[in-house]
């Protein structure tokens, strides 16, 4: 069983090996706000969903009749039940296999009361649910024919009573908190606080520093790319707001796809803790005076994770076309504009760049200053410990502190070149014309309005298909676009 939270009443769903659905669900009022939200809940294998009528059907004199699009020759049905139960505390519904049933028990949450409900499918089985004093909807086991149910998940209902940290309430906007009436969400283990990395794993971080619940299907794809190219590594997604929305199930179902793949909070007062950016995250001075807070704490944040625990760090604007484990002390170099990026890069625990980096930000940090404090920091970093000025002659000579990796190894295009990625028909060929790209950059700074077309063939939309199919379905069941 499997228990997930939700800002709405108290819902169960049971599937039976006869083939029905049958799902009850409890309403303080009942409106047609509930009717769609069980439209959007119990959703049939084929995705699509009818509205439901009006009218009695013959079935009970309490149930409606749901008829769905029709779908090779028949239609499939939904029955609701709207009766009041405590009124009439016993229903009988027939309904052919297949059907899903709906039970709205509308008033019993209310009552001093034990209610009794008793749904008689096709084949004769009967399922007996209860509810008493306003309890959990419970399963009777009774002599009678009774279906057990095959796979059952419970739904609670979502009190948000998690405190907003003080980092949180500088960045998050005050609505972060107010959860749609119909949003499914979930509450996320705290990196450093309930879940550690382990630094001898091979660790992949990417975060969602801007306090968003709802990171964009382009943000999950990354995630997905980085877990499917690289099964032995372990996927850290690390999110600022205090829960994540996985109304479209997208987190869940990533997360049982892909057994390296973590999506977590984060305990940022004591990961920040004992570093020498300690003082600087606690004085919130990144969050004030910016347009760009939630660059300022990437630019930050990304340093203590690879300090800490080691591994590569990537933006979400950025997707894995290829397996990236055998990299070690690595950062991505664009000899075009002769500056390293820190967007990618990929250093051991304690490694003394990500220190250096850590005491220059410390001295330097800029708040409003785009450039400063990821690339600039950086490439200074690097003329610093390979004493040098020129870092295009470390393409071609090692230095013992870090490797550069070329615009056609990480990046793939300088960040005027951006809408190569979404030229059309440009990525049919994108395997067999880039075969030593890793990673591509995005840019979504300035590519966050160019939609990604899906079936448009751009390298965008052709990667995207291939490395991260999950992710990509669930943005084709929404629109033809992502």
């Amino acid at each position: 069983m499997r228990s997930i939270t939700l800002s709405n009443p108290v819902i169960r769903f049971s599937t039976y090996s006869s083939g029905h659905t049958v799902i009850l669900y409890t309403s303080p009022q009942p409106s047609d706000k509930y009717q769609r939200t069980l439209n959007k809940t119990a959703d049939c294998s084929d995705g699509n969903i009818g509205d439901f009528t009006s009218g009695v059907s013959s079935a009970a004199p309490h149930c409606s009749r749901c008829a769905r699009y029709k779908k090779g020759g028949s239609f499939s049905r939904r029955w609701l039940v709207e009766s009041d139960l405590v009124a009439a505390p016993q229903e009988q519904v027939q309904a052919p296999s297949g059907d899903i049933v709906l039970v709205r028990m509308s008033l019993c949450m209310t009552r001093q009361k034990c209610v009794l409900l008793s749904i008689v499918l096709s084949t004769g089985s009967i399922i007996l649910y209860s509810m008493v004093n306003g309890g959990p909807v419970t399963l009777l086991r009774t002599e009678l024919r009774l279906d057990t149910p095959q796979e059952t998940t419970e739904i609670y209902e979502r009190e948000n009573t998690q405190k907003l940290e003080e980092w949180q309430r500088a960045l998050c906007k005050s609505s972060v908190t107010d959860e749609p009436e119909y949003s499914q969400t979930l509450t996320l283990p705290m990196l450093a606080r309930d879940i550690t990395p382990n630094a001898s794993d091979y660790n992949v971080y990417l975060s969602e520093t801007g306090c968003n619940p709802r990171p964009l299907y382009r943000a999950w794809c990354s995630v997905e790319s980085f877990a499917l190219q690289n099964p032995t590594a372990k996927i850290w997604y690390v999110i600022t707001a205090p829960y994540v929305d996985d109304t479209d199930s997208l987190v869940t179902i990533l997360s049982e796809r892909y057994k390296n793949l973590e999506v977590v909070g984060a305990d940022l007062d004591k990961m920040f803790t004992g570093t020498p950016l300690e003082k600087l995250f606690k004085s919130g001075k990144w969050t004030r005076n910016t347009p760009w807070p939630a660059n300022n704490l990437s630019n930050l944040l990304r340093n203590v994770l690879l300090w800490r625990w080691g591994g590569l760090n990537a933006d979400t604007d950025c997707i894995c076309v290829r397996n990236v484990t055998h990299l070690r002390n690595t950062l991505s170099y664009d000899e075009k504009d002769r500056v390293a990026n820190n967007a990618i890069m990929h250093f051991e625990a304690r490694h003394r760049f990500v220190l250096a980096t850590m005491e220059y930000l410390k001295r330097n940090f800029k708040v409003a200053t785009w450039h400063v404090n990821g690339p600039g920091a950086a490439s200074h970093i690097v003329q610093e410990l390979c004493g040098t000025k020129d870092l295009s002659q470390l393409l071609s000579r090692k230095c013992d502190s870090v490797e550069l990796m070329p615009l056609k190894n990480m990046q793939l295009y300088n960040w005027k070149e951006w809408k190569n990625f979404f030229e059309k028909g440009k990525g049919s060929k994108f395997t067999e014309d880039h075969k030593d790209a890793y990673i591509l950059h995005m840019y979504n700074k300035l590519s966050k309005k160019r939609a990604v077309e899906i079936g448009s063939q751009t390298i965008y939309d052709s990667v995207a298909s291939v490395v991260c199919p999950l992710t990509y379905e669930a943005a084709k069941r929404r629109a033809y676009f992502f």
